[in-house]
């Protein structure tokens, strides 16, 4: 960091000035500007929180997916005892993770038998 060094005309004191920082982001320093510069941190960790929601979110998702997937592994006589056909299975494995497979495959299954 560089300083200057003042001298006036009619002081024998030198007054160092350091330059100014500039702010990462604008927000930042709007908030600085008010002295507010504590609710940059707290707006930080409200994005932090909402970011770890997401992943967990995500990894449920994952770790549901894969204990509906032990159905796959069942046979015909098995699917039909629990009320789920081999194809309702299939097609509710192929849903993107942001669907409950196993809500959508009991919706499927009960469209099914009221269809009869």
């Amino acid at each position: 960091m560089t300083t200057q060094t003042l001298v006036p005309a009619t002081c024998n004191v030198a007054i160092r000035v350091r330059p100014a920082t500039q702010p990462k982001s604008t927000v930042r320093a709007i908030l600085q500007n008010f002295g507010l510069s504590y609710l940059w941190s707290g707006l930080w960790s409200g994005l932090w929180l909402r970011q770890q929601g997401a992943w967990k979110r995500f990894w449920q998702s994952r770790t549901d997916r894969r204990a509906f997937q032990a159905m796959l592994v069942l046979n015909d006589a098995r699917l039909a005892d629990i009320g789920v056909t081999r194809e309702e299975v299939l097609w509710a494995n192929e849903l993107p993770l942001s669907q409950n497979a196993a809500l959508r495959l009991r919706e499927a299954a009960y469209a099914r038998r009221q269809s009869r």
